[in-house]
């Protein structure tokens, strides 16, 4: 797997391409670092949980009430995997606001976090 930055669109932060079973995750040289890591892991997620699978462009959205099942996935591993990086003790005092707040990231993913 490889991982390129190029400069995007203001709401894309990144996508992933697969060709003859190799993925490379491209993310956007503009948006926030903290950003970036939930975006390289909702793209590693897609490779992981879809099989290299096409997917949508992983990007900023408003208030989406229909999110489809694939991104939904994602983003609950992605949540997941980002949550476990962290320091335990510190993760376990927070709730799920307090939690995007302190990961720097949009309060609105709060809802993929499932533990």
């Amino acid at each position: 797997m490889k991982l390129l930055q190029f400069e995007l669109d203001d709401v894309t932060g990144g996508f992933t391409v697969t060709n003859n079973r190799c993925s490379t995750i491209v993310i956007n040289s503009n948006w926030d670092k903290n950003y970036l890591n939930f975006v390289i892991l909702h793209e590693y997620a897609h490779i992981r949980l879809h099989d290299g699978a096409s997917t949508p462009f992983y990007r900023h959205t408003g208030t989406d009430i229909n999110i489809p099942k694939i991104e939904r996935e994602a983003n609950e591993l992605a949540m997941k995997l980002l949550i476990g990086m962290q320091d335990r003790d510190e993760i376990m005092l927070l709730t799920k606001y307090q939690i995007t707040d302190y990961l720097g990231i949009s309060e609105k993913l709060s809802e993929f976090i499932t533990s």
